[in-house]
């Protein structure tokens, strides 16, 4: 690799490669150093999808997974077949609603002007969050179920005092989650709440929190 590469810097490799395979791409720049902090790239073929498919996005930040211990935020699609696809990556230098902006902003460039977003999937990072406000404000927002659930799953298991009574309330969370109507969620949910509450469990607040969420 130091003979194909030779001299140049990995910021110099990164935007070589994505040039020579017609990645669409934004780097910012710190004006203190002139160094590059932030990078934004979007795969050709993720571009047309994109621009065909952008009803639905999920969002969501890996953490200390690369060299640099950047957060690398992944953008996933969904065509009209309900087939995931990946829109967008950018590595940036903080988890603030500024950078989210960043990321956002270009993001709705690619559309020029184009049909928006009508739902939006996240988890509860408030910076991101915000950001989607004000990048996609007609979007609806939504949390992000697999991290609901890991959520309640921490908050409550130490709550059960035998492993039988913490494997009947996995059951019971899992049946709320997957409720196929609105009627059914809200007959699950007064099942598993009122159970909870005769049995004197404190972790019922973190079940009340997501009253209402399908």
């Amino acid at each position: 690799k130091r003979k194909m590469y030779g001299d140049r810097t990995p910021m110099q490799i990164l935007k070589s490669m994505l040039q020579e395979e017609r990645y669409v791409y934004f780097t910012r720049v710190n004006p203190s150093t002139n160094a590059v902090e932030e990078v934004f790239f979007v795969h050709p073929d993720s571009y047309n999808m994109w621009r065909a498919f952008p009803h639905v996005l999920m969002i969501d930040a890996t953490y200390k997974t690369n060299e640099y211990k950047l957060p690398f935020i992944q953008v996933v699609g969904v065509t009209s077949t309900h087939k995931s696809f990946c829109v967008a990556h950018a590595f940036i230098s903080k988890e603030k609603q500024d950078n989210f902006l960043w990321v956002l902003q270009n993001l709705k460039g690619l559309l020029e002007e184009g049909m928006e977003p009508r739902v939006i999937v996240t988890d509860c990072d408030k910076a991101l969050m915000n950001a989607c406000d004000k990048v996609f404000p007609k979007a609806s927002k939504l949390l992000c179920r697999w991290h609901i659930s890991q959520n309640i799953l921490k908050h409550t298991k130490a709550k059960f005092a035998t492993a039988e009574e913490w494997k009947i309330f996995k059951l019971s969370w899992s049946r709320l989650c997957n409720s196929p109507t609105e009627t059914l969620y809200n007959y699950n949910f007064e099942r598993l709440f009122t159970r909870l509450t005769d049995d004197h469990r404190s972790g019922t607040y973190y079940i009340t929190n997501y009253r209402g969420l399908f």
